[in-house]
């Protein structure tokens, strides 16, 4: 319903799917539309086109359904040499044991500077991490390559090797 739509008003369409079977069921459904390319992927390791685009996601979900809207602007918050720096940084925090920014972000930085990040940037070290805005993120991985000896770093390496393609 959503991929029809879009048609109407862009001028492509690029569906991502992760389900085989949805992906196949939208190639058919929309075989004869010319602006509309299915790909079946994570929409997490899709590549994004340079030039200016719109993402439109109906993101599955069991207690509620939300839709995001999303439009690429302006330069990386991340120079692109440190991508997979500040993904490691992101995993670990996200994967380590504990709910709370103070609890999984310790391996990297002392109680003192978590301390002066979360007066600095506005959030309580009790938050778990996916309450953190993008911006937030990206102050605390500046902080991090500034300030916090690289021995204290998330292993970007291994990153790096997860992240490439199957």
């Amino acid at each position: 319903m959503l991929t029809r739509q879009l048609a109407r008003v862009a001028r492509r369409v690029v569906a991502v799917e992760y389900d085989p079977y949805l992906a196949l069921r939208l190639r058919e459904r929309f075989s004869d539309v010319g602006n509309i390319h299915v790909v079946h992927e994570d929409a997490l390791k899709v590549e994004f086109p340079e030039e200016p685009f719109t993402v439109v996601a109906n993101v599955p979900s069991e207690v509620a359904a939300c839709l995001m809207v999303a439009a690429k602007c302006g330069p990386p918050l991340v120079e692109p040499g440190h991508r997979h720096l500040f993904l490691a940084l992101v995993r670990q925090a996200f994967e380590a044991r504990g709910n709370s920014v103070g609890r999984v972000l310790r391996p990297a930085f002392t109680r003192t500077q978590l301390r002066r990040l979360a007066k600095d940037n506005r959030f309580t070290l009790d938050l778990p991490p996916s309450m953190l805005t993008v911006r937030q993120w990206t102050s605390l991985f500046d902080f991090m390559v500034r300030m916090v000896p690289q021995d204290r770093w998330p292993h970007a390496k291994q990153h790096a090797r997860r992240e490439q393609p199957r």
